[in-house]
């Protein structure tokens, strides 16, 4: 039976002149148990072949590549261009009301043509009856900055998507709670403003569908002060409902970091406000793993004073925070490094790859990919 099966001109597994006998007898010599077989590179992390084969990287690619949605909504955008109310208004400029501007409100309305041609019409009346406003978005945000510290990270996540880091009450909270309702409708248009800019100029660039991410410290936040400020419930519902047809497809997730303990209250309340859409991209994270995995950042980039192991030290942070940050994320390297070198059951090195292993994505592979001046740019909040 063995010599009915040998198999002809096998080639050698192990390299050894044996090897060639032993498959003359029909004979397969495996690989050394102590290694893989010569020319072979052991993967200690999945390669770039799989990744891009994984489900998740495969429905990232299609919820996000430009070219795949343009083809794929065409005729839902072929129909939306025929509309007689909104025909006239995209004529009024073409340049601005072009595919892409369109296929945002197709996917915002989940394809419905009719809903998506009334976002649409209602988008550019109301661009159109607020354009001073929105003229003067860059200096209403840069006014927001110097009560709240707010910034953009200088690398996108994993997704090349733009994340802007907000701690509303680490610094000035007076003179937050004493501005007008005016003041925090007009500087919620403002940053919306100048995030939704951002993300349409880089999808454009990268013929990619970029969402901005939120990373909201709440650290600070009181309870006297959160139910003092319950006025503002009406301003936030004003500002949703606009942005669902001003800013569709723009807000990736909400991810909030050092909840305070009544943060469950601030939810129930938040939804009298803001439309579910909006509440189901809230992601309250009770340590910096999850803050990471729900923000798409690798621990290595997640900002040190939040629990990462970057250090930012950007002008706009406060100095407490940065220098504090600065501390633990060097603690919290050495002992990460300790227990990557400390041996298994007493004796040997482990083959068990350690977290310098896991695909972290750098600050060069970023900036190679990033858009220079623009994700890290100062002036450019969400």
């Amino acid at each position: 039976h063995r010599a009915e099966m040998a198999p002809v001109g096998l080639p050698s597994l192990s390299g050894s002149p044996s090897a060639e006998g032993d498959a003359a007898k029909g004979m397969l010599r495996l690989p050394s148990p102590t290694g893989p077989p010569p020319g072979r590179t052991p993967l200690r992390s999945p390669s770039s072949f799989m990744q891009a084969l994984s489900p998740k990287s495969l429905r990232e690619e299609t919820e996000t590549n430009l070219n795949l949605l343009l083809a794929k909504y065409a005729d839902h955008i072929a129909k939306m261009r025929a509309a007689k109310t909104l025909a006239p208004l995209l004529l009024e400029n073409p340049t601005e009301h072009d595919d892409i501007f369109l296929l945002r409100h197709v996917l915002s309305t989940k394809g419905l043509v009719p809903q998506a041609v009334n976002s649409a019409a209602q988008c550019i009346k109301w661009r159109k009856d607020n354009a001073a406003l929105l003229a003067r978005a860059d200096e209403l945000h840069r006014t927001v900055k110097e009560i709240l510290p707010v910034g953009m990270l200088p690398h996108a996540s994993t997704l090349d998507q733009p994340i802007q880091v907000v701690m509303p009450f680490q610094v000035d909270v007076g003179r937050f709670a004493k501005a007008s309702l005016e003041w925090h409708f007009e500087t919620g248009i403002a940053n919306r403003e100048v995030a939704f800019r951002l993300c349409d100029r880089i999808s454009r660039k990268r013929r990619k569908l970029i969402k901005v991410i939120l990373l909201q410290d709440l650290s600070g936040l009181t309870f006297s002060f959160a139910y003092s400020q319950y006025r503002l419930g009406s301003v936030q519902g004003k500002l949703s409902k606009i942005s669902s047809f001003v800013y569709p497809q723009m807000l990736a997730q909400v991810v909030i970091v050092n909840a305070p303990s009544f943060i469950n209250s601030i939810m129930r309340v938040a939804s009298n406000f803001l439309s579910q859409k909006v509440m189901d991209k809230f992601r309250v994270c009770t340590s910096a793993e999850q803050a990471c995995a729900a923000a798409n950042l690798p621990y290595d980039l997640f900002p040190s004073f939040l629990g990462g192991g970057y250090d930012w030290d950007a002008a706009w942070i406060p100095e407490k925070l940065r220098n504090s940050g600065r501390q633990q994320a060097q603690e919290r390297r050495i002992s990460r490094h300790s227990r990557e070198t400390e041996p298994i059951f007493g004796g040997g090195s482990s083959d068990v790859g350690s977290s310098s292993d896991l695909p972290f994505i750098s600050e060069a592979d970023i900036a190679s990919g990033a858009l220079p001046g623009e994700v890290g740019s100062e002036e450019e909040g969400a």
